[in-house]
């Protein structure tokens, strides 16, 4: 019995498990997890997704049906694993490849608007992963109003050379309703010690970095810089407040609701900000 794994909100094997058949965490979860080592291991928990020999002598005897001898919790997960240990089976999953995204688990508790909201999240940062997934033609999508929450401008700071990153934002962006304008990031990679005396940027002597104990690369100056020019633009243009986004941004469900309610409570409460 062999598991493909998925990229998803959460996985669908465990490497160990704990005295009452439940996860257990484990050395080697989270390298086969991000395929850090590749290739097809036993494990103890396969679920969601699988595939079975069903030329297995043991297959027909599985169930998702608990036996007198079965003692542990009355789980559909726990349940079919035990069948499978019981009909002398073994379980494997097989990373090579990422076969399938898989979303959340949908939940008896949750309303309709919010598994939508859930289907959406998981779209934009599951199935866009890899950049902008094309939708079909024939199924109806509505997208929200567009939007900048009032701020003057919305940054999106982006290399030319990722243009990966550059194509799934446009999608994600375009999906959630949000207004931006992309900013060119200044590239380390083409930093010289030229360029940081024409920017007239001169190192603290003796400065190391207190976390990794070294000076900073040309890639946090050239990230430094990338921000440094869109708060020269916020100068030159008189702008109040502004929102600047990374490219690898992860965005959280309900990440438009959230961020609005952020911001009107802010403006009730009176608090006053410059940096949130």
């Amino acid at each position: 019995m062999i598991d493909p794994p998925v990229r998803s909100a959460h996985s669908n094997f465990w490497c160990g498990v704990d005295e009452t058949g439940y996860y257990r965490r484990t050395d080697e979860y989270f390298p086969t997890l991000y395929r850090e080592r590749k290739g097809c291991f036993e494990v103890p928990m396969v679920h969601s997704t699988y595939l079975i020999d069903m030329k297995s002598p043991g297959s027909e005897k599985l169930t998702f049906i608990p036996d007198e001898d079965y003692g542990l919790a009355f789980d559909d997960l726990l349940v079919f694993a035990y069948q499978v240990r019981k009909a002398g089976m073994e379980m494997f999953v097989l990373n090579t490849e990422v076969f399938m995204r898989m979303p959340w688990i949908s939940s008896e508790y949750s309303s309709l608007e919010e598994e939508k909201e859930k289907m959406v999240t998981f779209f934009i940062n599951e199935l866009s992963a890899d950049g902008p997934v094309i939708r079909s033609e024939h199924v109806p999508h509505a997208k929200p109003a567009k939007t900048n929450f009032g701020f003057d401008k919305i940054y999106v700071i982006n290399l030319p050379r990722r243009e990966g990153r550059r194509l799934r934002m446009m999608s994600v962006l375009d999906d959630l309703g949000i207004e931006y304008e992309f900013a060119e990031a200044v590239d380390g990679r083409n930093l010289t010690n030229k360029d940081l005396e024409d920017f007239g940027i001169q190192m603290l002597d003796g400065y190391s970095d207190p976390i990794n104990d070294r000076p900073l690369t040309m890639g946090e100056i050239g990230c430094f810089l990338s921000h440094f020019k869109i708060w020269t633009d916020v100068l030159s243009n008189g702008f109040q407040e502004v929102l600047i986004l990374e490219d690898d941004l992860h965005f959280e469900p309900h990440f438009r609701q959230n961020l609005e309610k952020l911001l009107n409570d802010n403006q009730l409460e009176e608090l006053g900000w410059d940096l949130m």
